[in-house]
């Protein structure tokens, strides 16, 4: 007769392998001798794109020798080396700066492929205007240039990524009201927020004392009541851009720090000090 046998598993790979089989009152058959093989081994990305400097990638091998070195390589460069242990391990690394683009992992002779995705950030997100601000830019086309930086939909820079699609590209705030305006880094969109900026000058004097005030992130040509301790001094237009500047003589009040403050329809009050 004939028997079929269905479930069987070897969980260790070599050569000579010899499946007998037996049955009470039957004769028993022995195989021909046999050679296992695992299966190749294989690696996996988690996840399997994403941003130079920021993403971390766990590789996760499988069906490698046991107890061997494995060195694992991106774009030709060791990012780690991990035992193997029973054959199965994961090691985790973080995207080195690379151009925008697929990039192969390695951990021979297993291969994977890890897409780098670009990113933009600024320096410092909020401030007044005048403020220095960097557009920072990873994962770009390697030497790209014409990247713009535009602010509220303006281009304020332009600059070019280097040989790995890295970036910095300075800008200065533009002088314009205060609030939240879109930053655009290439393709990226960021957000700014403008902040009110206010001063006198000089700081200290005697009572008549001739100062200057200057500020800057009001609202376009609104107008900003100019304060010395609470009493009101005079009111005075913003520009178009939110910039205002005025004088006016240090009142006689009792020596010591006085607050001069500035306000108006979307500021409600920034102070400085004169004394």
């Amino acid at each position: 007769g004939v028997a079929i046998f269905s479930g069987l598993s070897i969980d260790k790979a070599g050569q000579g392998y010899i499946l007998t089989a037996s049955s009470p009152g039957l004769t028993s058959a022995t195989s021909g001798t046999l050679a296992v093989a695992l299966p190749p081994p294989t690696i996996s990305l988690t996840p399997s794109s994403g941003r130079p400097k920021l993403t971390e990638v766990t590789v996760s091998g499988r069906n490698f020798d046991p107890n061997v070195s494995i060195n694992i390589t991106y774009d030709g460069n060791t990012v780690g080396t991990v035992g193997s242990g029973s054959g199965s391990w994961t090691h985790t690394f973080t995207v080195p700066a690379s151009t925008s683009g697929s990039r192969t992992v390695q951990a021979l002779p297993a291969t994977a492929t890890f897409t780098v995705t670009s990113t933009a950030s600024l320096s410092t997100s909020s401030g007044p205007p005048g403020t220095q601000v960097k557009a920072n830019g990873e994962g770009f086309g390697a030497s790209q240039g014409g990247i713009t930086v535009s602010f509220d939909g303006k281009q304020v820079a332009t600059g070019s990524a280097d040989s790995l699609g890295t970036f910095s590209i300075p800008f200065t705030v533009p002088a314009i009201g205060a609030g939240s305006y879109t930053v655009s880094v290439g393709n990226t969109s960021l957000t700014f927020t403008v902040t009110t900026s206010f001063s006198v000058s000089p700081a200290s004097g005697p009572p008549g004392t001739t100062v200057n005030v200057t500020g800057s992130g009001f609202g376009a040509n609104t107008t900003v009541s100019i304060s010395f301790d609470g009493t009101l001094l005079r009111s005075v237009p913003a520009d178009g851009q939110g910039a205002m500047s005025t004088t006016f003589q240090a009142p006689v009040t009792p020596g010591g720090p006085r607050v001069v403050s500035a306000s108006g329809p979307s500021v409600a009050g920034v102070q400085s000090t004169f004394t």
